[in-house]
């Protein structure tokens, strides 16, 4: 179960009982009913704010225990740069040499559909991958519902849609010499979910033949 998950009977329970001091104290006297919500304000923000932060400290462990390097994302080059419409924003980023690939993972924010047709939501966050390929490469890309974008031989390969129908890939692009996914997530990245996003990534590289003859570095995931 997702982190952030953890936390909503924490909040809930938040806030019933406060509701309840609510009632209560404004059986009492005017001013109580609203000390009582400021003081529910306080508490459930000051209780965001810590698990927020535990969140954070939590991937950063992840990243340092397997010798991800953190990098300042605005002062990368990213792939889908520029916008034809909306914007994004990485807010944390780390790279490292996966199977003999620099690959860079980091948690996003997009809006006013800035990956039209990379992912269905126009709005949100999630996880990020760039894969560095070994050699430039025609524009290629795999949107929503397997519709595949360019001309690329690469993307006549039946494992492609297999591995896609599988749930083992998801959407991607390939810009020059990288290759990018973005996956939409409705809770805070954690380790669990980066190791997941790079693992897809780095299929569709060796599912498109893009990559050089290694595999060593990434655990692999369930039926892989």
């Amino acid at each position: 179960m997702p982190m952030r998950s953890r936390w909503w009977p924490l909040w809930i329970t938040l806030l019933v009982l406060a509701l309840l001091a609510i009632k209560a104290l404004n059986k009492r006297d005017d001013l109580s009913g609203p000390i009582a919500f400021g003081v529910l304000i306080i508490v459930v923000s000051a209780g965001f704010l810590v698990a927020r932060r535990r969140f954070r400290r939590r991937l950063r462990r992840w990243a340092a225990h397997a010798e991800w390097t953190p990098v300042d994302p605005d002062e990368q080059q990213w792939p889908w740069l520029p916008h034809r419409q909306g914007g994004s924003a990485v807010r944390r980023a780390w790279r490292r040499d996966v199977d003999g690939l620099p690959v860079t993972f980091g948690e996003l924010r997009w809006k006013g559909n800035a990956f039209a047709g990379l992912v269905v939501q126009r709005k949100g966050s999630g996880a990020v991958v760039v894969i560095r390929l070994p050699q430039s490469q025609p524009p290629m890309a795999l949107h929503h519902r397997f519709k595949p974008v360019g001309d690329s031989f690469r993307l006549r390969q039946p494992a492609l849609l297999d591995a896609y129908l599988a749930g083992d890939i998801g959407t991607w692009t390939v810009n020059g010499d990288e290759l990018f996914t973005v996956e939409a997530r409705d809770v805070w990245i954690d380790p669990e979910i980066a190791d997941h996003a790079v693992r897809r990534a780095l299929r569709v590289v060796r599912l498109l033949d893009l990559g050089p003859d290694t595999t060593t570095s990434v655990a692999p995931g369930p039926g892989e």
